[in-house]
């Protein structure tokens, strides 16, 4: 195995309990955010840098999300015959296992938006490459990271990924969605909407991601026209 995951938790032990049987076969570096939340950021970045040495490429994986048969084979093949694919996002389905609500991203500011579509009408069914992938359910490359560093901990909740991203395709690598690795993405607790103190962390992650990239042409050029 090539690949070590990263699971994050906030106040989901069942839907934890749940990914962690799926990833039985690999290491997983895991940590839980709920009686002291590190963000989403930080928790991910601690995970990365422990497995980082030992695995060619890393999962990082919410909770609330459980891989389908042959995650791992589809997205280690895909790493291997693209070299120049520094992070990969896979297709995200919700519980009613028919929505697709992640099928690569296209604008990420000032809300990100994602590719959707339906599992039953054959979408989202091409491996393409795209601006960002969503951070639920995403494949980094160990050697991207050597080169490009952790993801930015000045966001704490959301904009990371999608910041990921941009940086990494700054420098050179290859941002992919692939469609022949798949999971459930079944929502967790901390996007649950009407939580207030949630929603103050997403206004200054946003208002953080707005004075990096759009101050300046690099996120214009980066952008899908």
């Amino acid at each position: 195995m090539k690949t070590g995951a990263v699971v994050v938790e906030y106040k989901n032990p069942e839907q934890t309990k749940k990914c962690r049987e799926l990833l039985k076969d690999v290491e997983v570096y895991y940590h839980d955010n709920t009686q002291k939340n590190l963000g989403f950021t930080k928790a991910y970045n601690m995970g990365v840098k422990e497995l980082r040495k030992k695995y060619e490429y890393i999962l990082l994986i919410n909770s609330d999300c459980y891989i389908h048969e042959g995650f791992f084979r589809n997205i280690e093949i895909f790493m291997d015959t693209h070299p120049k694919c520094g992070i990969v996002g896979v297709k995200q389905i919700a519980s009613d296992g028919d929505s697709i609500i992640h099928g690569g991203c296209t604008q990420a500011y000032p809300y990100g938006q994602h590719i959707s579509g339906k599992v039953s009408l054959g979408m989202c069914n091409e491996s393409i490459m795209v601006p960002w992938v969503n951070g639920a359910c995403f494949a980094v490359r160990s050697s991207m990271i050597d080169e490009i560093g952790l993801m930015d901990e000045n966001l704490f909740l959301i904009g990371s990924d999608s910041d990921w991203c941009f940086t990494a395709r700054s420098r050179g690598w290859e941002v992919w969605y692939c469609a022949e690795a798949s999971c459930t993405h079944d929502g967790g607790a901390s996007m649950k909407p009407g939580n207030e103190e949630t929603e103050d962390i997403m206004y200054l992650d946003v208002k953080y991601w707005e004075s990096k990239w759009i101050s300046g042409g690099l996120y214009k050029s980066l952008c899908v026209s």
